[in-house]
């Protein structure tokens, strides 16, 4: 299948970003409030005279296979309907390839494995482990249709992913997640461990909740808004495309040191979140509550689990950080 946004929701957004009214700035720090006013004059400018989504598009159908599913019914979880998936799905030519679920996080998508993809597919060396790579689109997310009821988590999402990696024909795999995918994956390695043979998260763990900790207000700011008045934020984020992208944008700027966002990604990432409504990518965060994933009430996981710290990660600690 390939990508195909309707044009009259594209040309839609791209008014609503010209309409953009930003803030005064006030003689405070950059970026301790939020993203200056003249950082979102400049995305709001650049949207409505420079952004070209169908090229953005056209580069997405060209680098990513992409598919979709319906699994059947979610019948061990909270939520017993059947689940609609986008997901993008490469093989590897080598015969030795191992499947690998590639999932996503907030405010992330299936486009973070585009610049590695090509590594995993076919690594420079016959001894580096060569994948098959699927990465979906959790709903609400990207291209995944979003969940109509509540009761959608990340634990079924992951009993969603698992059915549609038996559905392609992967009786066994290794899963990597990034963000709260580290969640859905720690939550998969528990329910299904005679499929999943390992699991490798970044940007999560026990580490990441202590750390947190330390910066208590902020987390429960951030967290607590999106977890207690999802729909309103929703309605808000909804109706500014602008404002859609610049909420994640002033969380990941600092978690990404070094960086330089461009204009043209910062709108890509937050069209990701805007393509089926901000209200579902945002209420998974009342669904974490519900599931206790924001106190990191997580069962044992049998299997290997490798863990990934990296200097800027929200989870990133000091070794006095460490038990």
């Amino acid at each position: 299948m390939r990508i195909d946004v309707d044009p009259n929701f594209i040309e839609t957004t791209r008014l609503k970003a010209s309409l953009t009214r930003a803030p005064v700035d006030l003689d405070v720090p950059l970026f301790v409030e939020g993203v200056p006013a003249s950082n979102v004059t400049a995305i709001a400018e650049y949207w409505a005279h420079k952004y070209d989504w169908f090229s953005v598009q056209d580069s997405i159908n060209r680098q990513f296979r992409h598919f979709t599913t319906t699994t059947s019914r979610l019948r061990d979880t909270n939520f017993t309907e059947a689940v609609p998936l986008h997901f993008v799905h490469h093989r590897s030519k080598r015969p030795d390839a191992i499947p690998l679920l590639f999932i996503h996080g907030w405010p992330g998508s299936f486009l973070e494995v585009g610049p590695i993809l090509s590594g995993l597919l076919d690594p420079p060396s016959r001894r580096e482990p060569a994948f098959h790579v699927v990465a979906p689109s959790i709903p609400g997310f990207g291209f995944s249709p979003a969940p109509t009821k509540p009761g959608f988590g990340l634990l079924e999402a992951g009993a969603a992913f698992h059915q549609l990696m038996q559905q392609l024909g992967y009786q066994q795999y290794v899963i990597q997640g990034g963000d709260f995918g580290s969640h859905t994956a720690r939550y998969m390695g528990a329910a299904y461990p005679e499929s999943v043979k390992s699991v490798l998260y970044y940007g999560g763990g026990e580490l990441l909740y202590r750390v947190l900790q330390q910066s208590e207000p902020f987390t429960k700011a951030f967290w607590g808004i999106e977890a207690m008045v999802p729909l309103q934020m929703g309605i808000l984020l909804g109706d500014s495309p602008v404002g859609n992208a610049i909420w994640p944008y002033f969380g990941m700027r600092g978690l990404t040191p070094g960086y330089e966002w461009s204009t043209e990604e910062l709108i890509t990432w937050g069209m990701m979140l805007y393509i089926q409504g901000p209200y579902s990518s945002v209420r998974i965060y009342r669904e974490l509550q519900r599931e206790g994933t924001l106190d990191y009430a997580f069962p044992y996981v049998p299997v290997p689990v490798g863990v990934l710290q990296y200097f800027g990660d929200a989870g990133y600690g000091v070794p006095r950080d460490c038990p």
